[in-house]
């Protein structure tokens, strides 16, 4: 036997061992999710070292139709398609119970991966033997953390790294840990549960690398709010963000975004942009208000308020705020505030 066939024949019987499994949770991504499949075929780890799962959370627009037809081209690539759960929860858990790699990487579908990252990642947590890989993320009209890339950090801990600046999912985890530790997304209509998912990944992993020198994850918001695998959610408008004349809003910081009355209508409260109710130069006259509810303006006028001088009768009590002083009859105002007379 040609001990070249041989070794062709037992190449094709084992194959590459999958290094990493990259799960990306799908819902209606329509052409946004062109950019990540063609991150996903420029990796330099190779397309036999590596795996997709696309987990269609129900999906309407037929995107779970084209990448069952990419998964049928594409070894590489495989599918799975359930109800819609209405949250990305639930599809990363799929994909997880799925994945064959050593590391799993999670993904969002609109997102997109630096050609070298997967291949650097890997590399990097098995030298330092870290469960958990945080790649360098770089924001595309968004803001990612900045302080916690300044430098490749091989060893870092809650204590000692800014890791709480970066609590997005889209890290490389040891999939060993993740069966060891029974990590899971929250499922259902649960904000903030990949939050969840990384605190508790911070704290059990033995190690958690950063790797700085390399842009490995590029995190995008989309115009229309619909990133992360839900559907775009429209924020309510608030009682006191009365419309612009356009329809939009006011941002909440806005001067004229005071609390309002739940019987007072948006938009109809007065503008502090507009002139003022007193001309300057004209003092709003003390008592107007007062005078509204206890009769006429003269009424008030002739109840004044007195603010005299406090009489300086001896061993009448002063009330003073100021330490005390040598008044013009020339008395002196003791400590125990009554007033003496003077030589």
């Amino acid at each position: 036997m040609n001990p070249e066939q041989t070794t062709d024949e037992s190449a094709r019987a084992d194959p590459a061992p999958i290094l990493v499994s990259v799960v990306i949770p799908v819902f209606n991504p329509g052409p946004h999710m062109a950019d990540l499949i063609a991150s996903l075929r420029r990796q330099s780890i190779g397309l036999d070292r590596m795996e997709a799962i696309f987990v269609d959370d129900g999906s309407t627009d037929g995107s779970g139709e084209e990448l069952e037809r990419l998964a049928e081209q594409e070894d590489w690539v495989t599918v799975v398609r359930q109800p819609n759960s209405g949250w990305p929860g639930k599809p990363r858990n799929v994909g997880m119970d799925l994945a064959r790699g050593e590391f799993v990487m999670f993904s969002d579908q609109d997102d997109w991966l630096g050609d070298e990252a997967l291949e650097r990642m890997r590399d990097y947590g098995v030298a330092n033997g870290a469960d958990v890989i945080v790649g360098k993320m770089v924001g595309i009209r968004r803001t990612v953390p900045k302080k916690l890339f300044e430098k490749d950090i091989p060893y870092a801990s809650v204590s000692n790294t800014l890791l709480a600046d970066s609590m997005t999912p889209h890290k490389m985890f040891r999939a060993s840990f993740l069966a060891a530790t029974g990590l899971r997304f929250a499922e259902g209509k649960r904000r903030l549960e990949d939050h969840l998912f990384v605190t508790e990944a911070y704290l059990r992993a033995r190690n958690v690398s950063v790797l700085s020198s390399y842009d490995c994850y590029f995190h995008i918001s989309r115009d229309d709010g619909g990133e992360r695998g839900v559907p775009a959610l429209r924020r309510p408008r608030l009682l006191h963000q009365p419309p612009r004349g356009d329809g939009r809003p006011r941002h909440l910081s806005a001067p004229w975004s005071r609390p309002r009355r739940l019987h007072e209508p948006l938009g109809q409260g007065r503008d502090p942009r507009a002139a003022p109710r007193h001309p300057p130069g004209q003092a709003r006259r003390r008592g107007t208000n007062r005078a509204r509810h206890r009769g006429s303006a003269d009424s008030a006028r002739a109840r004044p308020r007195h603010r005299g001088r406090p009489s300086l009768e001896p061993g009448r009590p002063v009330r003073r705020r100021h330490p005390p002083t040598r008044h013009r009859s020339g008395g002196v105002v003791t400590a125990n505030a009554r007033v003496e007379p003077g030589p």
